[in-house]
């Protein structure tokens, strides 16, 4: 009888052993589905942060372009003021001396 019991233990252990290596197995198998995931999670999140980085340089490109527009614009609508005056001051000039 005491064999008899001792059998059923072992078996028990046997079993739960097996159990665990399934448990185990099971479980490292989600491990690798998971890091796969965020391994995929990554790839994509540099991807984005490159092209965010991208769209922001383009974006910083423009407003430097258009922020140089503006310098010579203003720059211009000077000499233009300035031409303005010295024709005033030419055809006034004439005007009162033709």
């Amino acid at each position: 009888m005491a064999d008899e019991a001792s059998k059923a233990v072992l078996d028990a252990i046997a079993v739960l052993h097996a159990d665990m290596h399934a448990g185990q197995a099971g479980i490292m198998d989600r491990i690798d589905r998971l890091q796969g995931t965020v391994e995929q999670l990554r790839a994509d999140s540099m991807v984005n942060w490159s092209t965010t980085d991208t769209a922001l340089r383009r974006v910083r490109t423009n407003q430097d372009e258009a922020r140089e527009t503006y310098d010579l614009i203003a720059a211009m609508q000077r000499q233009i003021r300035l031409l303005e005056a010295r024709m005033d001051e030419i055809q006034g000039r004439d005007a009162t001396t033709g």
